[in-house]
This record gives C-alpha cells, structure tokens and sequence, in this order.
C-alpha cells in the first residue's frame, strides 16, 4: 500500500481487545464442550462415542466459519464507513469513522501539518500523541512520499482483531491526506486573499495620494500659469500675441479639464468626503439614466467603498453603452461581515464577462479582497450584477 504504518503499535501494552474475545467466544465454547464430553463419554464402560460428542466436534469449524463471517461483515460495515465520508473530509469525519468502525469511544487522531511542524486535533487545536503507556496503543502512519501523516492513538482494550484494526487504519489514511491537502489549500488560500487585500489597499492608497497631488500641485501651478497668460493678454495689443495667448489658455483650459477628470478617476472626492451615496449620486447625475440610489449612510474602509464604486460604475456604463436600458437602480446593503451591492437594468439583457472585459476586471478585483460577482443577464429581461464583499 502507498499508506503504511511506521512500525507495529508496540508502545503500550497490548492484550486481546473486546471484539477479538467476541469473535473467539463462540468458538471457545465449542472447543471446550467437545473436550469436556469427548473426556466424560471416553470415560464411559466400554469406550463408545456418543451422538453427542461426534455433534461437539463437528461446530467446531462450524463456530470457525460463524467467527470468519463476523470479521467479513465487520470489514465490509467499515468499508461502507469509508465511503459515507463527505467530499473532502473534516478530521472530525474520519475520527467519527474510526471510533464507530473499531467500537472505540476514545479513539483520537492527532494529523501532522507540515507548514506549522505541529500535530492537530479534530477540532484544530495543537496537540501532541500521548505518551507510550498502559493500555494505549499508537499507529504512527507515513503518506506516500514516506513523510509523517498521522498518529492513531486507540485504546488496548478496544477495537477488533489486530489485523482488522490495522487494514482500518491504513485504509483512513486515504483520507487523512486528503484532509492534510484540503487544510493546507485553505490556509494558504487565505494568505494569497491577505495579501490580495493588503496590495488592493496600498493600490488604493495609492491612488488617494496621486489624485492630491494632481489637486494640490500640478492643477494649482495650471492655475497659476492660467492667471500669467491673462495678465499678459491685458497688458498687449498685437494682434499675433494676442491670438497666441488665447490659443495657449484655450489649450490650458482643455488640460485643466482632463487633468481634474483624471483626478476624479482616481479617487472620487465625493466618495473620499461623503461616501458611497453622494458619489454614486453624481454618477447617476451624469448618465442618461433614471437611476435609483438606495445606500446606507455608514462609512466603510477605503478599499471596500472604492471597490464598490467602481463596480457600480462599471455596472451603470455597461448599461448605458451595451444594455441599451432606460432606467437601472442600485442597491447597497451591509452586514457586519459582508457589504452586497445590486446593479438592476431593464436593458437587453445578455451581458456576459469575457476574458479581457470590464466585468472580468471587475470579477478579479473582487475576487483579490476575497469576494465574487454573480451576473444575471437573460436576453431580453434586463441584467442583475450582485456583488459581495466581505468587510472584515
């Protein structure tokens, strides 16, 4: 097998467990009934054999068998165990499983993590295998590549035959790596979400500082040198000059005006002072929408009221460009751990997100603060966009 126990379970004392004495039991019984009547009867004048020790002798394979069939049936039930185990499992599943195939209550699984180089138990805690001691047996198990999986640890007295307890224990080890697998899927997937989240929110940062330096140095010195070329405008009467100057104010004008959309790209004053409600609202100002904002007056981080604007943006200009829809509403609703936020139109429907699109870019920034976007868009019925994002 690729699963293997380290070494046979020698620390603790081990003696004939309950089950084994069950499973013997009959066929002790038998053994001692055919030798106390074949002993009795021998005795009797002139040696005969009765019926009844020629019957005690025969059930003696007979109670074999009958204690044969109970292994099989007792492998096959644990068989089933393995396969009632959800996909992928808990620790605590396959604890489950091993207490009830080995009839041991106290039956414990301590699994190795190889990133924390610490033993766990079913409910996650660190716990290192108890000592070698009276009346507990230990099964340390390796995966495949011969590293540690797991120590087994059940009680001496419990269980069923010897070979039976060891097939049950290595056939767990199939899914005791797969638990492994899962645990440390999900732990590193939570560090690629943190920081995911903290990248969003230097990006985010970023952005609020660039956007005040647009505001509070380039645009100023603009303004400034708009103020010079008025003054020199008044003090000339060349007709040249004055033609070149209104040229170049004309042309300062138009990069004031790009330069302030730009800002405004960048991070939105109104959602920087105000919130999610009073920018959305000069969105929906500027859109040949009726749009409806319903939005909760509490402030959020940054990086989660950002995200949500931008969805929303990104949402209302599909529906103008794409939707070809007349009026659309936006919904924005906050639990403790989960701002959700429903962009409704009653375009044409059959809005999908392709690969270098809006909403994949959309789908991969929420996706980057451990959210996700769902899209409902039937032909001819108008497009949903839900969003979650958790807050904490």
């Amino acid at each position: 097998m690729a699963w293997s126990l380290v070494s046979p379970p020698s620390d603790g004392q081990i003696r004939t467990s309950r089950s084994e004495c069950r499973f013997l039991a009959p066929v002790m019984l038998v053994l001692a009934t055919a030798c106390l009547l074949t002993t009795l009867f021998g005795m009797a004048p002139g040696g005969r054999v009765y019926l009844p020790t020629v019957l005690a002798l025969l059930a003696i394979p007979g109670s074999f068998a009958a204690a044969a069939v109970r292994c099989r049936l007792a492998r096959e039930r644990t068989t089933l165990l393995l396969a009632s185990l959800p996909v992928p499992p808990s620790l605590a599943d396959v604890r489950r499983v091993l207490r009830t195939a080995l009839g041991d209550p106290t039956g414990e699984i301590h699994l190795w993590v190889e990133d924390d180089k610490r033993y766990i138990v079913a409910n996650g805690a660190p716990a290192d295998p108890p000592d070698p001691a009276k009346g507990i047996v230990r099964f340390p198990l390796r995966d495949r590549d011969g590293r540690p999986l797991a120590v087994v640890v059940l009680n001496a007295r419990q269980g069923g035959p010897r070979d039976f307890v060891d097939v049950t224990v290595k056939a767990l080890a199939v899914a005791l790596e797969n638990v492994r697998l899962k645990a440390t899927a999900d732990a590193r997937l939570e560090q690629i979400v943190a920081s995911s989240a903290r990248a969003n929110a230097a990006a985010y940062e970023a952005r609020r500082r660039l956007e005040r330096d647009l505001h509070d140095g380039a645009q100023q010195r603009l303004l400034a040198l708009g103020t010079r070329l008025g003054v020199a405008r008044h003090t000339t009467t060349e007709p040249e000059t004055l033609a070149a100057l209104d040229a170049a104010r004309g042309d300062l004008a138009a990069a004031l005006a790009e330069l302030r959309t730009l800002a405004r790209g960048l991070y939105p004053a109104l959602l920087a002072g105000g919130g999610l409600a009073p920018a959305l609202e000069a969105v929906a100002d500027a859109l040949p929408l009726a749009i409806t904002i319903t939005a909760p007056d509490e402030r959020l981080a940054p990086a989660i009221e950002a995200s949500a604007y931008y969805t929303a943006c990104e949402a209302l200009t599909n529906a103008v460009k794409h939707a070809q829809a007349t009026a659309a509403a936006v919904t924005i609703t906050c639990t403790p751990l989960t701002l959700t936020l429903t962009v409704t139109d009653n375009g044409q429907g059959g809005a999908r997100a392709t690969p270098d699109g809006g909403l994949a870019g959309l789908s991969d920034r929420l996706h980057a603060l451990g959210g996700r976007l769902t899209i409902s868009s039937p032909p001819g019925s108008g497009t949903t966009l839900t969003a979650a994002i958790p807050i904490t």
